[in-house]
């Protein structure tokens, strides 16, 4: 299993786990992709992860947030949107990795 595919795994796990509060599934999908090497990926997977970080980007500069515990400031709303854009994102490299996959068969 390659890198991405661990961070991916771990990063749904995190974003799915009904038992925690959304700002640390939040906070736990964001740290699977910490130091993420973007030249180990294919530029479709690198292009998907960079595209989506800018929109998400947007929301989070709403906040000032410092720690990890300042992701409670973020509203239910958009932790709803943060939370589902990354599961988004999470499917949407699955699927790449996947399509990638096949091609080299």
């Amino acid at each position: 299993m390659s890198d991405i595919e661990i961070r991916l795994k771990h990063s749904m796990r995190a974003l799915l786990d009904s038992q925690s509060p959304k700002y640390k599934r939040l906070v736990k999908g964001i740290k699977a992709y910490n130091k993420l090497d973007l030249n180990s990926i294919s530029l479709e997977v690198r292009q998907l992860i960079e595209t989506t970080m800018c929109s998400l980007n947007e929301v989070l500069g709403k906040y000032e947030i410092e720690t990890f515990n300042d992701y409670k400031k973020i509203s239910n709303s958009d932790l709803n949107f943060l939370i589902e854009a990354y599961i988004k994102l999470c499917n949407d490299i699955k699927a790449e990795l996947n399509k990638t996959a096949e091609i080299q068969y």
